[in-house]
């Protein structure tokens, strides 16, 4: 057998092999001759290829590196459908929920505030008697109010008290969660409308569970809440012992004016020893008791502090 020979018998094995497959799974699957190759060549760049092979889904073809970035790599778009993505809330959003909760605990915490600020400490207890959920409502739209001041008094009052002799005694009127106890070493005898915790005494600011002067320092941070503060001093008085300290933080705008506030705590027997209206929201007032009484006139006043409605 000559060498033409057994390469056109090869070349014949191979056509026959080629026809069966072609005739089995479609041109698709048949090796490329040459000009198959060529065909193929022309047909992929005048009609993108299938992602599937039956022409239903066309790719379009991938741009060319870009000459700038060479290792830039293609980008191919399918046109098969893609998933959509779960829109994710933003961080800090409230939910509508929590909008009306806190809308409806604003308007709890106004309503408390202003009778407070309205009535008698002895209808504020009745208040709070009938209802002392209301008291930590108070308190906690208190302490939202606070955690936006530049500067809370009872931290200034606590640093003033941590420069006085340990063995002095104070009492805290109006104390709330009674931190002013909780960070200096005085004794320090807490008094709120509610006790919220062990170490406050629930009862009226006009009535203080104590003896006749009995403390050394009295504190009024922000509690001068009510139509009776002419009650409050007088009791402060009754508790304190002789060139006791009278501490009295107020806010300014409830003030229509320092030099009458002044004098008329010095109708009750103390006399002003110090007065600080550095801090635009606030004054800082001190105190000495008086040997004698006072004749108070009654007309100590002060605005009272409402939120507006938002």
């Amino acid at each position: 057998m000559s060498w033409t020979d057994v390469t056109w018998e090869s070349d014949t094995k191979d056509t026959e092999q080629d026809g069966l497959i072609a005739a089995l799974f479609g041109n698709a699957c048949a090796p490329l001759t040459k000009k198959n190759k060529k065909a193929e060549r022309k047909s992929s760049r005048e009609t993108p290829p299938s992602a599937s092979g039956d022409g239903s889904s066309p790719v379009i073809p991938s741009t060319p590196h870009s000459k700038e970035n060479p290792k830039e790599k293609p980008v191919v778009f399918h046109s098969s459908p893609t998933k959509e993505r779960p829109v994710m809330p933003k961080k800090g959003k409230m939910s509508l929920q929590e909008k009306l909760r806190n809308k409806l605990d604003s308007g709890r915490f106004r309503y408390v505030n202003e009778q407070l600020y309205t009535s008698t400490s002895e209808d504020a207890v009745a208040l709070f008697q009938e209802e002392p959920r209301l008291f930590d409502i108070y308190h906690d739209g208190f302490a939202t109010q606070v955690s936006k001041w530049p500067v809370n008094p009872v931290d200034q009052i606590i640093s003033w008290l941590r420069k006085k002799p340990t063995s002095q005694v104070v009492a805290d009127l109006g104390c709330g969660e009674a931190k002013l106890a909780r960070s200096v070493e005085q004794r320090v005898h807490s008094f709120d409308l509610v006790a919220n915790n062990k170490s406050v005494t629930a009862c009226d600011m006009a009535r203080v569970p104590l003896g006749k002067t009995s403390v050394d320092i009295v504190v009024f941070c922000l509690s001068l809440m009510g139509t009776n503060l002419d009650d409050f001093l007088q009791e402060a008085r009754r508790i304190l012992r002789p060139n006791g300290i009278l501490k009295v933080a107020e806010v300014k705008s409830r003030i229509d004016d320092i030099d009458d506030f002044c004098a008329a705590i010095c109708e009750h027997g103390f006399e002003l020893t110090s007065r600080d209206e550095e801090n635009r929201m606030f004054v800082d007032t001190e105190f000495v008791k008086l040997s004698t009484s006072g004749t108070p006139q009654g007309d100590l006043v002060l605005k009272p502090c409402l939120y507006k409605r938002r």
